[in-house]
Parts: C-alpha cells; structure tokens; sequence
C-alpha cells in the first residue's frame, strides 16, 4: 500500500534563501525557491498539529496537513510549546525536515 505521506526539506542556499525539496512516494524530487516561510501550528480537538501556512503551500504541503515529525523528532505526546520551540531551533539551524500526514489521506 503506497503512503500520501512526503518529506520536506528546507535549507539554506549561498544566497542565504532557504530552498525546499520534497521527495515524493515515487522518488522524484522538486525543488522550491522560498523568499520566506510562515508555519502556523493549530492543535485540533484530537490532539493533533496541523501545518497551516504559505510558501510551504508551494511545495504540496496544504493547510490542515499534519506535521508527523520535525528533524527526526517525532511529535506524539509532545506540548505544543516544545513543537513550536523545536521548529525554532530547527530554522535558525537553516535545516527543516518534516514528514507530514497529508489532510486528506488518513494512512500513514
């Protein structure tokens, strides 16, 4: 069974402008120039993050995707604070990776 799931990486470029590649269930890998990035974190009722969000959008990453890991750090049973710190210790490192759940597939 194939997974909806994708990693996306952002990293920064000589220009100092963070780039994303996301690499597919298929392998194929694309690449997004960013300008900047906005990544809101909402909790829903079942306790889980959802990406809410733009130039992520760009790069198949949709508003209510939930973020299942950030830099190999998986999210279940960690405090919306500690997420949001992570993710800022990540974007100061120039290096995010995340792997989401995409909104509308509930497979892993």
């Amino acid at each position: 069974m194939q997974s909806n799931t994708s990693r996306a990486t952002l990293s920064a470029q000589s220009s100092g402008t963070p780039s994303a590649s996301t690499i597919s269930s298929s392998g194929k890998q694309q690449v997004v120039e960013l300008s900047g990035y906005v990544i809101i974190l909402v909790e829903n009722v079942d306790g889980k993050i959802k990406l809410y969000g733009s130039p992520p959008d760009r790069d198949n990453l949709e508003v209510g995707d939930e973020i299942l890991e950030v830099n190999g750090l998986t999210l279940d049973n960690i405090s919306r604070t500690e997420i949001i710190r992570h993710i800022h210790d990540c974007i100061k490192s120039c290096t995010i990776c995340l792997r989401v759940r995409k909104k509308n597939d509930s497979r892993l």
